[in-house]
Parts: structure tokens; sequence; C-alpha cells
């Protein structure tokens, strides 16, 4: 039987797990502006740039379409929308801020700033004329573990811890993973902004009093995966296109 088609961006993911994807896709090399859009039904795994060049809608996993639907579940109860130049503008804010660009095309970090180091990161916007962009942004919350969650369409295919207190961990695993996590993480997956084929990531991160709160949702095919089995999230995805 003929492999399903998966389009690969090499230097993005490492290449054990390309090998582990040859498995159960023939693969084709992404190369930029060379590589047209398949006709046939495909997987791709690279970045979100990448993903919009080959026809790929992501406008779904920017923070204004997405948080009104989830946001009972946000791990910050107080947040608001604003442009970068308002946030260096005026004395009041409630510094240090989570800040993350609403664009799920992410022109800077997601994370928590001070003001001085907001003010740097404002800079580099301002190089890149993008002191106007939509930012998302919220007050500050304890968060310890964080926990990355698969699904390729309705199934809970892996979870990885991969943060903790804001640091991405040397080596991710599968550290403190609870059926309470698991099904806190259905939960949120069976919201109705969600149809029944989308495959995403739901990052999930747990307070100081020990209860759990969404931190964001990602496209599966551009997020990393950490220590998950990679062969069954491969052997899914290849089941989605036969």
């Amino acid at each position: 039987m003929t492999k399903p088609l998966l389009i690969w961006q090499p230097d993005i993911f490492p290449d054990e797990e390309r090998e582990i994807a040859a498995k159960y896709f023939n693969i084709k090399d992404y190369h930029l502006s060379i590589t047209p859009i398949p006709m046939e039904p495909f997987v791709m795994r690279g970045a979100v740039s990448t993903a919009s060049r080959l026809g790929i809608n992501l406008s779904r996993f920017d923070c204004q379409k997405w948080v009104p639907w989830l946001s009972e579940h946000m791990i910050s109860k107080s947040f608001e929308w604003t442009i970068p130049n308002e946030l260096c503008k005026y004395e009041d804010w409630n510094w240090p801020l989570f800040i993350r660009p609403d664009s799920c095309k992410k022109l800077f970090a997601g994370q928590v700033y001070s003001r001085d180091k907001w003010r740097e990161e404002f800079n580099y916007l301002k190089q890149r004329n993008s002191e106007k962009i939509l930012t998302f942004i919220a007050e500050q919350e304890w968060i310890g573990r964080e926990w990355r969650c698969l699904f390729v369409g309705q199934e809970l295919v892996g979870v990885s811890d991969y943060m903790y207190k804001g640091e991405i961990l040397d080596e991710a695993g599968q550290r403190n993973i609870t059926e309470e996590l698991k099904n806190y993480a259905q939960t949120i997956r069976a919201n109705d902004y969600f149809s029944p084929e989308d495959n995403l990531t739901i990052d999930i991160g747990q307070r100081s009093d020990g209860s759990y709160g969404l931190v964001e949702i990602n496209f599966l095919e551009t997020a990393g995966w950490y220590a998950v089995d990679k062969d069954l999230v491969y052997a899914r995805l290849a089941e989605q296109l036969k």
C-alpha cells in the first residue's frame, strides 16, 4: 500500500523523528519557494510560516479567536489585548506581565516580562516595524509544571511535561501525568470551538494550589512533541489520510 505524503521542513525537528515518520509516510523535503502545494492530501512538519505557504490556514490558533471560547479554562483569569507601544507608554501596568503576540505566527516569545525586559523586546519589534501588532497580556500567574497534550482528531495520543517554573526542561519526560490532567485536556478538546478532525496541542500548567489551567493551543504539525511516543502520533496521522 502506498504511504501518504509528509512534507518535511529540514532543520526544524530532530532527524530521529524524521526516521520514525518514514515508517508511515512518503517524505518530501520542503524547499522555500520551489515546493508547490501538493494536489494530494498531506501532512506537514515544520514552521508556522511554512504551513501558511502550503495553504494551511492557522488563524484559528490566534488568541483572539480561541480565548473567548476557552476563557473559563485559562490559567489566568485577568487578561486583555493591546499593542506593544501602548505597553511602553503608560506607567500603571502591573509589571511583571505575561505577554505574547495574538497571532499564532509568534513574532516574539510569549513569556513573563519585566518592564525593562519588555522595552528590549519592544525595540526589537520596532526594528521589524511590528510595534503595532495585536498583543495578548495577562497578570503574572505562578505556574509549576507544564505539559503538552497532543491530539490527532479527538484522540489524546501523547502527553509530555516540557517546562517547569517558566523554564524549558533540559529533558522532557512523563512526570506527574495523572488521569485528572488527561481528563482536563480532553474536556478542553471537547469544546465546540474544535472540529472533529482538528489536530492540535493543548498546553496545560499547574497553579500553586495544584489546579490546572490552559496556557495555549497550537497546531499539532508545527509544535514540538517532546517526550511523547512519536510512532503512535505518526501512525494516527497516517490513518487520517487513508
